[in-house]
């Protein structure tokens, strides 16, 4: 597993418009909705003018997005390589230095590319609440029969 330190979440921080100093954010959401008995939604936060804000939805259920990678298929190693090709790419686009122990799995590009492609037939349509701060959002996965208009 990879560990960064950094708190997964931004259940104190719905409101970050006097934080001025933050000039990119990367913001991923798994689209599985947890049960409703969890009482528990994304916090879509409100961002400093002039942030650059990246929002992604991404396979997976919560913060099993961010469980350890591997080479494998359980849906949560699914969404935590995917999750992990987004941080990674978007850490390096910021030019921090990242390094791993041996042993752990880096999902390249193409992997993940690979993933998606499967994911993409499979029919699993959902729609998961979000807590809003400024647009009154959710998260919504389609079936394949639905296009987008």
């Amino acid at each position: 597993a990879v560990g960064t330190g950094f708190p997964y979440t931004a259940a104190s921080s719905f409101d970050l418009t006097a934080c001025t100093h933050i000039q990119r954010v990367l913001a991923i959401y798994p689209y599985e909705p947890l049960p409703d008995l969890a009482m528990h939604a994304p916090v879509l936060v409100k961002y400093p003018d002039g942030c650059s804000v990246e929002e992604d939805v991404t396979l997976g259920c919560h913060q099993g997005a961010l469980f350890g990678t591997a080479p494998a298929s359980a849906p949560h190693t699914i969404a935590s390589n995917l999750s992990f090709r987004r941080i990674y790419d978007y850490l390096q686009s910021e030019l921090v230095p990242l390094s791993f122990s041996a042993g752990v799995f880096e999902p390249s590009a193409k992997y993940c590319v690979k993933i998606c492609r499967n994911a993409l037939r499979e029919d699993k349509s959902s729609e998961r609440i979000t807590i809003d701060q400024v647009h009154s959002r959710n998260i919504i996965r389609r079936d394949r029969t639905v296009t987008c208009k």
